[in-house]
């Protein structure tokens, strides 16, 4: 796999509508005040936006985004060569959008308990 790349966090579009406190709390054990210390996210890219799309790490661009970082490391495919898969980002996109979160910065709102996040998601 080739190296990651600095990813700008404005250009992640959350694929999630809820995020439990316990797992940002697990990226903090992680953190040493650098987003490299933070492992890298996998994103897919729509080659008619230029928006990312995380596979995962909406949680670790939120974290960077609370800590003040403009970008985070990740590994990038091109939806242009996997279609199926930018169609499944783009509607899982598009139901983080029906719950009010277009950006990483919306997601900020939408920080529960582990409980509250279970019930929700069942």
């Amino acid at each position: 796999m080739a190296a990651p790349v600095k990813i700008p966090l404005s250009k992640i579009h959350p694929t999630e509508y809820l995020i439990p406190d316990d797992r940002l709390e697990e990226i903090a054990a992680h953190y040493d005040g650098r987003p490299e210390s933070i492992k890298p996210i996998m994103v897919v890219r729509d080659p008619v936006t230029g928006v990312f799309y995380p596979e995962n790490g909406n949680k670790r661009g939120l974290f960077l985004l609370q800590k003040g970082c403009d970008y985070v490391l990740g590994h990038v495919s091109d939806g242009a060569d996997f279609p199926d898969d930018l169609e499944d980002y783009r509607n899982l996109a598009r139901k983080a959008e029906a719950h009010g979160v277009n950006t990483l910065e919306d997601l900020k709102e939408r920080i529960v308990s582990r409980a509250e996040f279970d019930r929700r998601m069942k």
